[in-house]
């Protein structure tokens, strides 16, 4: 089993259990920050480096991928990603602004769950900017 499968393993039994992890999960969830996939990270550090400028991205456990604002959430794919009308989708559909990331609600992912997967994408350099600090799910901010 690879790193990524033991961690969404662990993340369905906390979501769905309330099982809570230390010691061997932070050194998982520390590998898998590592292992997440970025693409077009480009389009995240030009949004970052223009004033008022926005990006539109897809979210799993696994990848982020970035896109321009001109194109659809739901006509996105990509790297095994799609976001779709009424939770068809496997992602999540966001927008970072210079307010900070605003996520779409997904019914297969809890506050806690997204609130888990950004903070792991915080700790990658591409992510270290402070308007990526704060983060709002379903219209409330989980990271705040």
């Amino acid at each position: 089993m690879n790193v990524q499968t033991c961690f969404q393993l662990l993340m369905v039994l906390h979501d769905n259990f309330g099982l809570r992890f230390s010691g061997e999960f932070d050194m998982l969830d520390s590998a898998f920050s590592r292992a997440m996939k970025i693409i077009h990270p480009e389009l995240l550090r030009e949004t970052l480096a223009s004033q008022g400028a926005s990006v539109k991205f897809l979210l799993s456990d696994t990848t982020v991928v970035f896109f321009p604002l001109a194109v659809q959430h739901r006509d996105c794919k990509s790297h095994g990603l799609s976001y779709e009308d009424d939770y068809k989708g496997n992602a999540l559909a966001g927008l970072v602004t210079a307010e900070g990331a605003q996520i779409r609600y997904h019914q297969a992912y809890s506050d806690e769950r997204v609130r888990a997967i950004w903070l792991r994408l915080r700790r990658l350099p591409e992510f270290a900017d402070a308007r990526l600090g704060r983060v709002s799910y379903q219209g409330r901010w989980v990271i705040a």
